[in-house]
């Protein structure tokens, strides 16, 4: 980019040095938001933004009391009209409960109190099979994966055959099962709402003969030998997780260590290069395969994103072209191309999407999820008053 102007006061000209398909996308995210510099300078400090916002969005902001909830009325200056030339938002305002346990907001719900709520682990089994709750369940797997990967530049890593026995060594659907298959098994790294979405596009499936006869010819008839450190960002589900992955690759003869931190050092240690297998994730930044295949894919972005310091040339000058194409439907058969080659090289394991579940009165209608936040389309939800405890 090489210039910013203000065309008039609602209209503002960013001037690039060459085609980007993802720029408005990119700008579009909370960090690049466009706030009114007269606004903000006077506020006491930058922080007080949080506490006194300012935007252009379907709804304003009333107050926030910390802990308890923060309530939002209707923008009736918004700029977005339905199909139908209607208005937007159709709700007069939202209340968001905020600071009580999720069980509590969980019996809530229950009792007609709220007109949404997440649903707790313990209680997704039981929600899920129950014959009336279960037609209150709302769903959307995430703009997001999860994988596990080996360095590409290290030994035994770089090594095409035992990355592909790793491929194989996996029951994505026993990880599944161990979060009570809130999340989806994945074979392929985009993920099912992203444009270019292809399941499986290389094939894959378990098969731990498979993974061994590919470790015999890579040269370890009996395995790799050794133990090798799997760094990963430590929490309750994904020390479950991680420890199952041990286990499983130990029944196909790969010993791994588990080496579970803090997020800061687990950055520190992948972004640097520094790690020998990592179990990670990525959560979508904008809809555009670009933002999976160019920035964790591309030699060019070796070590900060690309983590697993893949490198391959052709392919890197190809994602470089198609970041300036225009149109993203001519771009995508040439990104499916593309994923399909980073799987063919065995360059990571994905191993599932995550997926949101919510609680929804069935007076509360269009409550469609985002794939990447937790909230909903709030500006074309509404609710059926006449049958609404919780609204009223």
């Amino acid at each position: 980019m090489s210039g910013v102007i203000k065309k008039d006061d609602n209209t503002v000209q960013f001037v690039l040095t060459q085609p980007s398909r993802t720029f408005l996308d990119v700008i579009a995210m909370p960090y690049a938001f466009i706030v009114d510099k007269k606004y903000t300078s006077a506020l006491a400090n930058p922080a007080d933004l949080s506490t006194n916002p300012i935007g252009t969005g379907a709804f304003k902001f009333v107050e926030w009391k910390k802990g308890q909830d923060i309530k939002l009325v209707r923008n009736t200056d918004y700029f977005l009209k339905d199909a139908n030339g209607q208005a937007l938002p159709y709700m007069d305002g939202i209340t968001w409960s905020i600071g009580t346990q999720a069980s509590v907001n969980y019996l809530k719900f229950k009792n007609q109190e709220q007109d949404f709520s997440w649903i707790t682990t313990s209680d997704y089994v039981n929600t899920v099979s129950d014959p009336t709750m279960k037609n209150n369940v709302k769903s959307l797997v995430e703009n997001d994966y999860f994988y596990m990967a080996g360095n590409n530049k290290i030994a035994p890593w770089n090594n095409k055959l035992v990355r592909q026995a790793l491929e194989y060594s996996i029951d994505k659907d026993a990880l599944a099962k161990l979060y009570n298959n809130r999340v989806a098994p994945a074979w392929e790294i985009l993920p099912p709402n992203m444009p270019g979405y292809q399941a499986n596009p290389s094939g894959y499936k378990f098969d731990p003969a498979k993974a061994k006869e590919l470790l015999s010819q890579a040269g370890y008839p009996n395995g790799l030998p050794g133990e090798y450190t799997m760094t990963y960002y430590k929490n309750d589900i994904r020390d479950i997780m991680a420890a199952n992955l041990q286990a499983q690759l130990a029944s196909v003869g790969i010993k791994i260590k588990l080496d579970g931190v803090p997020f800061p050092q687990y950055l520190n240690i992948v972004q640097n290069g520094k790690e020998d297998l990592m179990y990670g994730g990525w959560d979508q930044d904008y809809p555009d395969p670009d933002d999976f295949l160019n920035v964790l894919f591309n030699k060019s972005q070796i070590p900060s994103n690309n983590n697993i310091q893949y490198d391959n040339p052709v392919l890197s000058t190809q994602l470089d072209q198609l970041s300036t194409e225009s149109n993203l439907n001519q771009a995508i058969p040439k990104y499916q191309a593309i994923e399909k080659q980073i799987l063919d090289d065995a360059a990571v394991v994905p191993l599932y999407h995550d997926k949101e579940s919510y609680l929804v009165q069935p007076w509360v209608h269009n409550a469609e999820l985002h794939p990447v936040f937790y909230y909903f389309y709030y500006s074309t939800m509404w609710i059926d008053q006449k049958a609404a405890p919780a609204a009223k």
